[in-house]
């Protein structure tokens, strides 16, 4: 657990030092203090200005948890009753109410007041002071009305929570799978309520212990996944953000193998789709029935016959054509094969082994076909089932003559 720096901030080396901390709950090392140093003595409030700015992207209930946390003002370290969550829930609207441009000289006023503050046993007071100090700065008065009042009610009126969360981990994070998070700290047996973006079904895992509780939901789509916790006060414990990948799956083939990258963001219902196949195994040990290269077009067809022509069990409904999305059947891109009908789509996918930009959506009446994907490692693989030597086997035209069989395919990411 952190502890408070006791280095005064009324001296330049104090406040480069705490305000460092305050953000990057450390010290800085040797070459950056130096040039911060150099900043601050020509202005402290430039330097934290600075500083704060690699902290653009963090949200107000963010940032005011990390600073807390960082100069080691926590639910444990602070005892008095009411004292840590009325102090989160002020820093938290101080934040708000100025805005971003103030965020350097609002961390300035409180390292000097939140270093010691463990330890005040007189907290309304302090808090007080604190949010009059932030009311002096007259350069930001314009920005809040009532400010310190309403923060003096918050904190002479808040409820003291006897939650707190260090940390916030995912077991994986797979776009249309389930992620099971492991939320650890302190007090977690009490009423916690957490929301996370981007993900369905959100359940308890098992209801856990003082120290540990976990949660589950299937991620759905890709990006910053932002999870927040709360205690039955709706006080922020903490919030954390996490980079969902796009969806890949790896091909293993006789001749190789391809890494597929799937956009699901274009083509959700064709994406969600062929992983579903890839994760009930549904591909594995199937082979490429059709393999096309003509003037007219080329491709590469795979997912609905076994080795000896037998065709391969549990194929799902249907889909919906999803061709009018920005994709083109490019080379090297993986689409959904169909019937005439323009919704038919089910198990069966092709590569284009060259662009076959006449498979793209026209019109209405020409529809087209449904690209989901593209190929990022392994092109050289489909080039190579491109070329091979094809006959009619099993009644079905274009087959190749030995079996080009998909070994496994898996979600790799």
């Amino acid at each position: 657990m952190k502890t408070p720096l006791a280095v005064s901030s009324s001296s330049t080396a104090g406040v480069v030092i705490q305000v460092y901390q305050a953000l990057y709950g450390k010290a800085p090392g040797y070459t950056d203090y130096s040039s911060y140093l150099a900043q601050a003595s020509a202005s402290n409030q430039v330097f934290a200005n600075a500083l704060v700015a690699n902290f653009a992207s963090t949200s107000d209930q963010a940032l005011a948890l990390l600073v807390l946390n960082n100069l080691g003002i926590t639910a444990t370290t602070v005892t008095q009753s009411g004292s840590y969550a009325a102090l989160l829930s002020a820093v938290e609207q101080i934040f708000a109410a100025y805005g971003s441009a103030a965020r350097g000289q609002i961390i300035l006023n409180m390292t000097t007041l939140l270093a010691g503050l463990s330890s005040d046993t007189t907290f309304g007071a302090a808090a007080t002071t604190y949010s009059s100090q932030v009311q002096a700065n007259t350069s930001y008065s314009a920005t809040a009305t009532n400010t310190s009042a309403s923060v003096v009610s918050i904190v002479s009126g808040a409820v003291a929570t006897s939650s707190n969360i260090s940390d916030i981990e995912p077991d994986r994070l797979r776009y249309s799978q389930k992620s099971v998070f492991r939320i650890s700290g302190v007090g977690l047996d009490k009423d916690i309520t957490v929301s996370v973006s981007k993900c369905t079904g959100l359940a308890l895992v098992d209801v856990g212990t003082d120290s540990e509780k976990s949660v589950s939901c299937t991620v759905s789509a890709t990006g910053t996944l932002s999870f927040e916790a709360r205690d039955a006060a709706g006080l922020l414990l903490m919030a954390k953000t996490f980079t969902v990948a796009e969806p890949q799956v790896t091909l293993v083939t006789g001749l190789g193998t391809m890494v597929v990258e799937l956009n699901p963001t274009a083509a959700p219902l064709s994406a969600i789709n062929f992983l579903q196949y890839v994760n009930d195994g549904f591909y594995a040990n199937t082979v490429f029935h059709r393999v096309v290269a003509s003037s007219a077009f080329a491709v590469a067809q795979g997912g609905w016959l076994a080795p000896g022509g037998i065709v391969q069990s549990g194929v799902r409904a249907a889909i919906a054509l999803e061709s009018n999305k920005g994709l083109s059947n490019l080379r090297g891109t993986i689409g959904m094969a169909r019937t005439s009908v323009s919704n038919s789509a089910t198990s069966q996918f092709y590569f284009n082994v060259a662009d076959n930009r006449g498979f793209d959506y026209l019109n209405d009446a020409n529809p087209g076909y449904a690209v989901f994907g593209k190929i990022v490692q392994g092109l050289s693989v489909m080039d190579a089932i491109g070329t091979v030597a094809t006959s009619t086997r099993y009644g079905v035209a274009d087959f190749p003559a030995t079996d080009i069989v998909v070994q496994s395919m898996t979600q790799s990411q």
